[in-house]
């Protein structure tokens, strides 16, 4: 037991000037000479490590890794401005790539990271910039794995932060991201210079999900998010409540028959037949109050002879239903004589269908002058009158795409309610035709 203790106290007296020429000692062990023979012969052991350049020719950062499998490879070592993790950057196989070449690539990436370029930027799926990372999220999860449809929008959000593009994922921390999003907020800015609290939270939600993404262990970009803590930056957003009055329903109606009109006198054929196809489109949105994308999407072989619609099963979040609706009478007289497949709403891009991106929406809002018109708003409309003409709530939200709030009776009803469906369109189209009829004019036949 005493020589126990005596042997603890030695070593708790060593002397720190001999400590650290041991370290020294043991970090010099990793450092070699490098030579194109040398290299080539490196030891094999039970545990890879790490081998760096050393010498008057020797560049910094240069090191060969060595796996329990005898691969050797030359890594490059660098940092970026303002921050103090380390970053590498696999050049080759030794053996497969010169010494000399090995050293110019470390150059140039030390180069590179030193003016903020990132050396990896070539290869999304090992770059280590929030662009380059944002970019292989779009295309693995929002466009791979979910197919969703708004994906080029989450991008578009995303990469608005264009101050981060070339900055490392890592660098990004917390302050920056809650001073970004409270300027959004509360700064003027934009194409029409305003406060833009909304798309302050629409911003907080898609970094948030963004983030998770990085941290997850398959993915490996980020060990923590930095969006940990941080709240939505307004609180006060107020519900899309908006129904359209039935002057605003005929202005919409007749702004759609102007995009028609306008289109073809404009430009020809081939931008008229997109004035048609987006006339078409504003008319079927207002008679279904279907979701935009989900109509936008609508094909001539999801229409049986009964002008039944049946839209294929939504690739969206499991809420997001798309039930089977009837066309009324005047949806029918609005799309004309039936063809056998093919985009019902055809875009500008031939094979593609309608995107009513935000330039259409603010030349439709210019178009029927209302000035806070938005697609959504067709359903709270819709919602709202068939209530009115006394329509069963059931009813309501199978035209609607809505989960249907009945109870346990839900399940042991198996009755299809086709003409429920139809009799309640008929209604409502019989509402709109009355609307956009002039007065002392016979309705549309």
């Amino acid at each position: 037991m005493a020589k126990r203790v005596h042997i603890t106290r030695r070593r708790a007296h060593v002397d720190p000037e001999k400590a650290k020429r041991i370290r020294v000692r043991r970090k010099a062990a990793n450092r070699m000479l490098f030579k194109e023979d040398r290299v080539r012969k490196l030891p094999v052991k039970k545990k890879q490590y790490m081998v760096w350049d050393a010498g008057t020719d020797a560049v910094r950062g240069l090191g060969i890794l060595v796996s329990p499998q005898g691969a050797r490879s030359y890594r490059a070592v660098y940092y970026f401005p303002g921050s103090e993790k380390a970053h590498s950057k696999h050049l080759g196989r030794v053996g497969e790539m010169l010494l000399d070449d090995a050293r110019r690539l470390t150059r140039e990436a030390r180069d590179n990271a030193r003016n903020g370029i990132d050396p990896k930027a070539d290869d999304p799926t090992r770059s280590d910039t929030y662009k380059a990372a944002v970019e292989d999220y779009i295309k693995r999860e929002q466009m791979g794995r979910k197919e969703n449809p708004t994906a080029n929008e989450c991008q578009r959000v995303l990469l608005s932060c264009t101050d981060w593009h070339l900055r490392p994922l890592a660098t990004i921390r917390p302050q920056e991201i809650q001073t970004k999003l409270e300027t959004i907020r509360d700064v003027p800015g934009g194409k029409r210079n305003k406060k833009r609290p909304y798309l302050a939270n629409t911003l907080h939600t898609r970094l948030r999900t963004f983030f998770a993404w990085c941290v997850k262990p398959n993915i490996g970009k980020l060990k923590s998010s930095p969006m940990t803590g941080i709240e939505r930056p307004f609180t006060n957003e107020k519900s899309r409540d908006r129904v359209y009055s039935d002057d605003e329903i005929k202005e919409l109606w007749a702004a759609a028959d102007r995009f028609a009109r306008d289109d073809v006198a404009k430009s020809g054929k081939s931008v008229g037949e997109f004035g048609k196809s987006v006339a078409k489109f504003m008319k079927l949105l207002l008679l279904t109050g279907k979701r935009k994308t989900a109509l936008a999407a609508m094909d001539w072989k999801q229409l049986d002879d009964t002008w039944f619609w049946t839209p294929p099963p939504s690739k969206q979040k499991s809420n997001k239903r798309l039930h089977p609706i009837p066309l009324p009478g005047l949806a029918k007289r609005v799309l004309g004589s039936r063809q056998k497949d093919g985009h019902i709403f055809p875009g500008r891009i031939e094979g593609e269908p309608i995107d009513l991106h935000s330039q259409l929406q603010r030349r439709i809002q210019s178009e029927s002058g209302i000035k806070d018109w938005f697609p959504h708003a067709h359903r709270h409309t819709i919602e709202t009158r068939l209530a009115e003409f006394r329509v069963e709530p059931h009813i309501r939200d199978l035209l609607l795409d809505h989960v249907s709030k009945r109870g346990s009776g839900k399940g042991y009803d198996h009755h299809h309610y086709k003409d429920e469906m139809r009799e309640a369109m008929e209604m409502w189209a019989a509402h709109v035709e009355r609307i956009i009829t002039p007065q002392g004019v016979a309705r549309l036949r």
